[in-house]
């Protein structure tokens, strides 16, 4: 399991930048209840991070989970596959309020300027020294060339993006209201980019599993053709800002109704 905390709820200092108004720090661990042990010692304000909150951290294992109010948005999963459909299931028989959430309208493709953009900052020194031309791939969608290409990026379009990003922020945070958690495929509505620019908590747990071909490189297409293998695939619960415990355990109970986060490869 993932967790993907509220920007602000932990230091990020001492990693390596990407975007600094952006970067978050979180767990990775064998299952959902794992990342509220870890974040409890993360969770902090740090003289060394301004951007720190002076919050507390709080997990409740034994949450009534029927008192909580879980949305979705159908056309994710009308889009998604049987193993995204069966996690809802799974959800609903949890006794969850399960309804319909009202997903914002519009369009979050060009808040993807802002990691370009501040990613070309954070790189200036690997970009000036010419020591970007030592990474070996150096294709179009390669990093060293969308740093080179994002030092040209209009300053004018780079503040309406930021204008945009104050309206994701409002839109996101009135989409909440009535709701503790959103369901959903990760990358399904610009979710994961959306709540990126917003800074809302983000928890991908393991819910089944599929039959997935190989690929030599995250921008290749995969080979249907060839050899597939039995791969985990997982589903995101979005939570409001500094609200992590609620999604740990909703992941924890999703784990638990549909077993994936039990399996482990051999040797493991």
């Amino acid at each position: 399991a993932g967790l993907r905390p509220t920007f602000g709820r932990v230091s990020r200092a001492g990693f390596m930048a990407l975007c600094w108004s952006l970067d978050k720090v979180g767990p990775i661990c064998r299952a959902a209840e794992d990342t509220a042990i870890v974040l409890s010692e993360l969770n902090g304000y740090d003289a060394d991070d301004p951007s720190t909150a002076r919050l507390g951290f709080t997990y409740d294992g034994a949450a009534d989970l029927k008192a909580m109010t879980v949305g979705f948005v159908p056309k994710w999963f009308e889009e998604g596959d049987s193993v995204d459909r069966a996690a809802l299931e799974a959800l609903k028989s949890l006794g969850v309020t399960v309804k319909e959430f009202p997903w914002p309208g519009f369009d979050f493709a060009p808040l993807a300027q802002i990691v370009t953009v501040e990613a070309a900052g954070a790189f200036s020194e690997l970009t000036f020294s010419n020591r970007d031309d030592e990474l070996g791939w150096q294709d179009k969608e390669a990093w060293p060339n969308i740093w080179r290409a994002a030092r040209l990026f209009p300053a004018a379009d780079y503040v309406q993006i930021d204008r945009l990003r104050r309206r994701a922020m409002e839109a996101v945070a009135k989409a909440f209201e009535g709701f503790d958690a959103l369901i959903g495929p990760h990358y399904a509505g610009g979710a994961l980019l959306a709540t990126n620019a917003t800074g809302h908590p983000q928890l991908a747990v393991r819910t089944g599993f599929a039959q997935t071909p190989t690929r030599s490189r995250s921008a290749d297409a995969a080979k249907e053709s060839g050899e597939k293998f039995r791969t985990p695939r997982g589903i995101s619960l979005w939570a409001n800002l500094f609200e992590e415990g609620k999604i740990i355990a909703l992941g924890r109970a999703l784990e638990e109704a549909l077993g994936a986060a039990r399996e482990r490869p051999k040797g493991f």
